[in-house]
């Protein structure tokens, strides 16, 4: 069971076959620390920064909901949550 960030990032990550290298360079860490910083950020070692997760967001191909645990569902990204809400208002 996921029951933090780090656990949603790493299985995100796993997921879809992403290395801690990969990610890193996709949210924007320095090449010499993308591994620690990744490694410490799903061990729960190092916490994220709004921005930073809006980032990891965006790289795993998912939404801030999910890496907060609000929503299970890990293929709704952020874009579908805004537009399911619009649908909902118009309604």
């Amino acid at each position: 069971m996921e029951t933090n960030i780090g656990d949603r990032i790493r299985n995100r990550r796993r997921y879809l076959k992403m290395s801690m290298d990969e990610l890193g360079s996709a949210i924007g860490f320095e090449t010499s620390s993308r591994k620690v910083a990744v490694y410490q950020i799903e061990t729960g070692n190092n916490r994220l920064r709004i921005d930073r997760l809006q980032s990891v967001a965006t790289a795993l191909k998912t939404s801030i909901y999910y890496l907060l645990g609000i929503i299970d569902d890990d293929n709704l990204t952020d874009d579908d949550i805004v537009s399911m809400i619009n649908n909902i208002k118009e309604e």
